[in-house]
């Protein structure tokens, strides 16, 4: 037993080096967990920026589309209104211009005292 104890500073110095080495390498791969870490939320940080910058650009897009068809459609509207509005104004104004056709036409017509229409007064009204 007593080179045992006399051994006992040597294997003390021997353990308290281990012990080192053993921290040392726990602090080591405490290092590298903390690095992959760090580099993990890195590339996640990356990852979610590029999938709101994708996002974006996609509903820019479909927005920008949106109006173009908006556009679109109002121009269509637009020409389709300014159709319609040529077409009852051209039947406007041959309405008044058969208007005017009869008055002359009842205008010319003798005026007779009496009651009642006169057949020639009649066929000017049937004719419209």
């Amino acid at each position: 037993m007593t080179s045992f104890f006399a051994d006992l500073p040597g294997k003390a110095a021997a353990a308290a080096l281990i012990f080192l080495l053993a921290a040392g390498l726990c602090v080591a791969a405490g290092a590298v967990a903390l690095q992959a870490s760090q580099n993990f939320k890195d590339v996640t940080a990356e990852a979610v920026a590029s999938a709101k910058a994708e996002r974006d650009a996609y509903w820019k897009g479909e927005i920008a589309r949106s109006n173009e068809e908006a556009a679109n459609q109002k121009a269509i509207q637009a020409e389709s209104a300014m159709r319609l509005e040529a077409l009852t104004s051209s039947k406007i104004r041959d309405a008044e211009a058969q208007q005017k056709t009869t008055e002359n036409a009842n205008a010319a017509l003798p005026s007779v005292s009496g009651c009642g229409l006169r057949r020639d007064r009649v066929r000017v009204l049937n004719a419209q």
